[in-house]
């Protein structure tokens, strides 16, 4: 039995960096199935846009974040507008530049059992009202509700737990990304942007299937867009 042909829009993919307009196009048109190889093939591997001129300091910095997280580099990647050049959020299309993130998901269950004891122990915080879990007030609240649907699906968000003692892996995962982000912004050839931000996943499968969730979404959204701005579009 053959592999399956890849569909003809799909194919119109040419670049590891696509026009925004054109990859809207593609997104609208390829099949389901499809969000898989988008989702391999052009967001989480290669080399990231960010890094075009440095390739091997992404690789520097991966190897770095795994020595000191206790975790494979190859399950370190980078998606959004650092990965493919422009965003993937509500303001779909706008380039990489001086206000964008540099996001990393961290695939790894090691790492996300550890970092789900400190959710764990927080949330236990949160209901005994101890003052650790205070951190953040205004959100704590939505920091728990979101925390009880992100463990269903396998993915935390580290940064919305307190970065202090009692919450060491949180801590731990923060001090590093700050660290990796203060490092390439010494590095001349870095072009700027704002921080280094992460998510843990448990495995590949919870990352892919929250990166397809995000194409929908996305497809559902550009559907009724004839045209993204001019100033928002990248040279291919």
């Amino acid at each position: 039995m053959g592999f399956p042909v890849p569909s003809a829009e799909i194919q119109k993919l040419k670049s590891s960096m696509p026009n925004p307009n054109t990859f809207r196009d593609v997104l609208c048109q390829i099949p389901e199935n499809e969000f898989d190889w988008i989702t391999r093939l052009w967001l989480s591997e290669g080399i990231p846009y960010a890094f075009r001129q440095t390739p091997a300091l992404f690789e520097a910095m991966r190897e770095w974040l795994g020595e000191h997280l206790d975790i494979d580099p190859k399950c370190i990647t980078m998606i959004g507008s650092g990965r493919i050049g422009f965003s993937m959020g509500n303001d779909f299309g706008r380039k990489f530049g001086a206000t964008s993130d540099l996001d990393l998901s961290i695939i790894s269950d090691g790492l996300y059992g550890r970092l789900k004891g400190d959710v764990l122990r927080w949330m236990q915080d949160y209901d005994c009202k101890r003052p650790e879990s205070k951190w953040k007030r205004r959100h704590a609240e939505e920091n728990y509700k979101g925390f009880l649907r992100s463990l269903k699906v396998g993915f935390i968000d580290h940064y919305k737990l307190p970065f202090v003692e009692r919450y060491p892996v949180a801590q731990l995962v923060e001090n590093k990304l700050s660290t990796v982000g203060d490092n390439l912004r010494r590095c001349g050839d870095m072009p700027e942007f704002t921080k280094v931000s992460g998510r843990v996943y448990r495995n590949f499968g919870a990352f892919e299937r929250q990166m397809k969730i995000n194409l929908s979404y996305n497809k559902d959204r550009l559907e009724g867009i004839s045209a993204l701005p001019e100033v928002a579009v990248a040279k291919e």
